[in-house]
């Protein structure tokens, strides 16, 4: 039987190496019904729920697989609820345009607050284009939301110029304690960037993101933002919440002048800057080192001797000089 490439691969949860794109058969054999001139699909499946508002899921389509399971852990022996197979008619070589997709999703939401005269309330139900859950028992192999791959593939491929990037979102892993929200792999080739956030160009994308990351702790109840950078790559940091820890949240930036620069809790002033040229520079005063012994020696260094109660500088990398003071 012929074989079709597809990228299509995920992480071995046995023995955490990662399977490259793999074969799959090409389409089972079946008759092939084509939407009429006049239409876009060949099989429509429509639900009009007029169900009474007793709170159940109500699907237009379910599909449920109960198996015992294949007895093979890898991708490529796994027991699917569901298989999509979208492929383009001679696509490794097609002159024809037009865009291929997996899955189209369009989902709309709402909620009028027709019953309690506010429609900003909380439970009002939420909108989402997918939902999803996944639990699995006990086991070394890894339990994610999504995994999948993508592949840039010359002449259709894997050949000289081929890159991919693999990707886990809620990737578990019990073994090794893993967890993390976001995984993207370098799988194949040069790469440009694991994550990447712009404003919006052109006519359908104008938007503009307040901040490009942001970390909030103890959310709900006590939570502050512990770390954020905003669009402008200026990074803020906080140690608590306003109240208990006041004076505490810092910002450091590159300023306008081009100078490194580390802002004021109020985020009003500039309290210290390195320029270009390596000059320090504080709003206020330096701290020298106090010390009751002497550093080890160096050029230009600077230091506080308690014993005395003298400032002592060295200038040959040998000596140290008691600063006199009138």
């Amino acid at each position: 039987m012929a074989l079709t490439k597809i990228a299509s691969a995920m992480l071995d949860g046995d023995a955490g190496a990662i399977n490259p794109p793999i074969d799959v058969p090409a389409l089972i054999t079946t008759n092939r019904y084509g939407a009429d001139t006049g239409g876009r699909t060949s099989h429509s499946l429509t639900a009009n729920d007029s169900s009474d508002l007793d709170g159940l899921e109500r699907y237009t389509l379910f599909v449920g697989n109960y198996s015992a399971g294949t007895g093979d852990d890898t991708v490529v022996g796994s027991t699917y609820g569901l298989g999509v197979s979208a492929i383009k008619d001679d696509w490794q070589s097609t002159p024809v345009k037009g865009q291929m997709h997996g899955i189209s999703v369009v989902t709309r939401g709402g909620y009028s607050g027709v019953n309690t005269g506010d429609p900003f309330v909380f439970g009002g139900g939420d909108t989402a284009a997918i939902v999803t859950n996944t639990v699995q028992a006990d086991s070394d192999n890894f339990a994610a939301i999504l995994e999948g791959v993508s592949y840039f593939m010359p002449g259709g491929a894997q050949v000289a110029g081929t890159k991919g990037v693999r990707v886990q979102l809620g990737a578990l892993k019990n073994s090794i304690s893993l967890g993390i929200g976001v995984l993207a792999i370098a799988a194949e080739g040069p790469l440009g960037a694991a994550f990447q956030a712009q404003t919006g160009t052109g006519p359908t994308a104008i938007g503009t993101w307040e901040e490009f990351l942001a970390y909030y702790t103890n959310f709900g109840a006590g939570a502050y933002k512990a770390f954020s950078v905003n669009q402008l790559g200026n990074i803020v940091m906080d140690n608590g919440p306003a109240a208990a820890a006041p004076n505490q949240k810092k910002m450091i930036r590159v300023g306008t002048g081009g100078a490194f620069e580390v802002v004021n809790s109020a985020m009003s002033a500039v309290i210290a800057s390195v320029s270009d040229a390596g000059l320090l520079t504080s709003a206020y005063a330096f701290d020298i080192p106090k010390r009751s012994s002497a550093p080890a020696a160096a050029q230009g260094r600077l230091w506080f001797d308690t014993t005395v109660g003298k400032l002592k500088v060295c200038e040959d990398s040998i000596n140290w000089k008691t600063v006199t003071t009138s």
